[in-house]
C-alpha cells in the first residue's frame, strides 16, 4: 500500500484513512501494520485488527510527536496481513 496524496499530520494530531480494501471475514482476521519508517516519525495506528466484514477498511494513524509528521505521494504506507 502507499500514499495517492502527500498526507500531513499535525502534532499530536490524528487522521481516518480509506485503503479502498474490502473484506469478507470467514475465521479469520486482518491485520494491519505501519511501515517502520512511519512508526519511527512518532506515528501509531489505532486500529489494526480487522475481525468484521467491511466494505472498506479505514485506518487511523496517530502522530505522538512534538512535530508535523509529512509522508510524501507514493511512500509505501502499510503492509496487509490476512491470514487463515
Amino acid at each position: 500500500m502507499f500514499f495517492q496524496n502527500d498526507i500531513n499530520i499535525l502534532s499530536k494530531g490524528t487522521i481516518a484513512l480509506q485503503l479502498g480494501l474490502g473484506v469478507r471475514m470467514t475465521r479469520v482476521i486482518c491485520l494491519i501494520s505501519l511501515r517502520q519508517y512511519i512508526k519511527e516519525k512518532g506515528c501509531n495506528l489505532h486500529n489494526a485488527i480487522v475481525a468484521e466484514n467491511v466494505d472498506n477498511i479505514i485506518i487511523n494513524i496517530q502522530n505522538y510527536s512534538d512535530s508535523d509528521v509529512t509522508i510524501n505521494k507514493g511512500d509505501s504506507l502499510c503492509y496487509v496481513n490476512y491470514s487463515v
